[in-house]
């Protein structure tokens, strides 16, 4: 069984890490209820989800399973230690692959098989664009079933700021 890579935290909060190919993935959790701002319960414990590559000698990302292995371990060990907050993600659409980031995502949370947490898919449709987004949450959270209702029911000031991403 693959294990994680080493995982150093910033004083950002980011959480780096080196791969055995010596790409770097910075993994971050920005403060930002901005989207969820009508559901004042709530919006303060979303944080938006999200990684990149800040170091890439190769050019040419190699696939590596540890990379998943890695980013599942953070999000487990933050919802761990914060079951009220939740994760927010939106799938990159710059340059058209957004379901298919999706798609990777959904298996990713399939091969996680914990059972403290839960994923929740939208996608939405606006003009020409598809977005798809998600939810990562602790099964204790204890708004759990208010977050997912308002988390499927965006309010239209919600829809236009994602449309704007």
């Amino acid at each position: 069984m693959l294990s994680p890579y080493n995982i150093s935290e910033s004083t950002d909060g980011d959480f780096l890490f080196t791969t055995t190919a010596n790409v770097v993935y910075i993994v971050y959790l920005l403060k930002d209820q901005g989207y969820f701002d009508d559901y004042t319960e709530f919006s303060a414990n979303v944080l938006t989800f999200g990684f990149a590559i800040t170091s890439n000698p190769t050019r040419k990302t190699p696939f590596d399973e540890r990379v998943r292995i890695t980013i599942s371990a953070i999000i487990q060990a933050f919802l761990r230690n914060h079951p009220e907050k939740v994760l927010f993600f939106i799938c990159d659409n710059s340059d058209s692959r957004e379901r298919f980031r999706m798609k990777i995502f959904n298996l990713w949370y399939q091969l996680l098989k914990v059972d403290f947490i839960e994923k929740h898919n939208e996608v939405m449709h606006l003009d020409q664009l598809e977005i798809h987004f998600s939810i990562i949450l602790h099964i204790n959270n204890p708004l759990k079933k208010f977050i997912i209702s308002s988390f499927h029911d965006l309010s239209y000031t919600t829809a236009e700021k994602l449309k704007c991403y």
